[in-house]
């Protein structure tokens, strides 16, 4: 293969790597989205007029619920932290593969 074989393989596999990274940071800009205003919602139950009447079943419900929307929010936040330190290093197949299992680990809690 020629040298210039090479190097057209090798920007396009980069070429990939950089939309695919564009594609999943775009994802999880619409995923956190939701769950930012599911866990706005829920954190303001607490002060509703009812709460006082809640059992303590539904109370351990509501923060498991708080926490897995809690988690979720982390994990959809997490990749684009890991690409703004990470971005000079230049590893985007680290940053895809990491992003997506961030992604599901979020899907997951939510």
């Amino acid at each position: 293969m020629t040298d210039r074989a090479e190097h057209h393989e090798g920007q396009e596999a980069r070429e990939i790597r950089d939309r695919q990274v564009a594609e999943i940071l775009q994802e999880l800009r619409v995923a956190i989205t939701g769950g930012q205003i599911l866990f706005g919602f829920l954190l303001t139950v607490p002060f509703a007029q009812r709460w006082a009447d809640t059992s303590d079943f539904q109370r351990t419900l509501f923060l498991i619920t708080l926490l897995a929307i809690a988690s979720a929010t982390a994990c959809f936040i997490a990749p684009t932290a890991t690409h703004r330190l990470r971005f000079h290093q230049g590893d985007r197949p680290f940053l895809v593969a990491y992003a997506n299992v961030a992604a599901i680990a979020g899907l997951v809690c939510l």
